[in-house]
């Protein structure tokens, strides 16, 4: 009788303490998802970004100038695709508007010259913007593959429109004729000044999209892709909740290519490829989709694999690139950054038990 109740005292103790470690372990898990979905790890990325400007030669600065471009890029597409299901291949048609519109209006912007050019950056990104809202009025009334070919369409029509038309230069491209002002900021060979400013439009575009995810407007476009007829019943208009979405993600993609027509003060009609649409949508399947640090994640695997790759393989570095996107698709569906989670969950969790069991506690 004594053994058999000492047997249920130590099995009723190891089942507390079990439970009070799945309980901590819960708990952490929680506060750890809230923590690093959010803005919390710039505090972490910024400094060593800021301490690169002093002490990084121009070209690896222009590698992480690019880098952060693509960046903001991959964070748009994933906002739009991953909480809106709309994948789109026309995102570098309203890169490019950007990128052209700042080489034409650089050269009226006068005054100060942070301010000009902040401010062709900001009419840069209102034009791509207004694009991607009147091309969006057709598209978005298609679903799935429909809307995927649409949009194809309509980065062709741009990628064609800037080679054939004179006033853009032709496949040539034209030159960013920047005011002499501007030109002293902005040094040919990549000044301090403009990776500056490319890491804080980094930083504003993580906390632009952390903060549409968890707004109402990120709810609604959600619940657009997933339960549209409930939202209709509700009394909400599906289409106007897409297309405001279409019109800002298209409105930073201009942005960002007014960042990436200062890189080197020269813009050509390969901006507007379907390849590099086709690479940002790889840079979010590899990060992982619905996911604001995924698309940091994959864009960083890409530009970081794409320097390998052209060392060893300048030819064929897009065939990496290539294989490790099907690798991924098929073994990681949920990307990079999802399985690098789960496994140093699983290690902290054993930890944990570990802790809990211990005989010298």
């Amino acid at each position: 009788m004594f053994l058999r109740s000492a047997t249920r005292r130590n099995s009723v103790r190891q089942a507390a303490a079990s439970d009070a470690s799945h309980e901590s372990f819960t708990r952490l898990r929680n506060l750890a998802s809230r923590w690093r979905d959010g803005p919390a790890p710039l505090v972490f990325l910024l400094p060593p970004l800021l301490v690169a400007t002093w002490f990084v030669p121009d070209y690896d600065l222009q590698r992480l100038a690019k880098f952060l471009i693509f960046a903001i890029l991959a964070m748009g597409l994933d906002f739009l695709a991953g909480r809106g299901h709309l994948v789109s291949l026309g995102q570098a048609g309203f890169f490019a508007i950007g990128a052209y519109s700042f080489a034409l209006l650089a050269g009226t912007c006068d005054g100060e010259p942070l301010l000009s050019l902040l401010l062709g950056m900001l009419v840069a990104g209102l034009i791509a913007g207004g694009f991607a809202c009147l091309a969006g009025v057709p598209a978005l009334r298609t679903r799935g593959v429909y809307f995927l070919m649409v949009t194809l369409a309509l980065g062709q029509m741009v990628f064609y429109a800037l080679h054939d038309i004179p006033l853009f230069g032709g496949s040539d491209g034209i030159f960013v004729c920047a005011s002499p002002r501007a030109i002293e900021v902005l040094s040919l060979s990549g000044s301090r000044v403009y990776y500056l400013m490319t890491v804080a439009s980094f930083g504003f575009a993580v906390l632009l999209f952390w903060c549409l995810r968890r707004s109402f407007f990120g709810t609604l476009l959600g619940a657009s892709a997933t339960a549209e007829v409930r939202l209709a019943a509700l009394g909400y208009a599906v289409l106007p909740i897409r297309l405001a979405a279409f019109t800002l993600v298209g409105a930073v993609a201009g942005y960002a290519g007014a960042l990436e027509a200062m890189r080197f003060r020269f813009v050509n009609p390969e901006l507007a490829t379907w390849h590099l649409s086709g690479l940002l949508l790889v840079m979010v399947i590899l990060g992982g989709r619905n996911r604001l640090w995924g698309a940091v994640l994959g864009a960083a695997l890409v530009i970081g694999l794409e320097d390998l790759l052209v060392y060893w393989f300048p030819d064929h570095w897009q065939i990496g690139i290539g294989v490790l996107a099907v690798v991924v698709a098929l073994f990681l569906p949920n990307g990079v950054l999802f399985f690098a989670r789960r496994l140093s969950f699983r290690r902290l969790g054993v930890w944990l038990v570990r802790q809990k069991e211990s005989p010298l506690r």
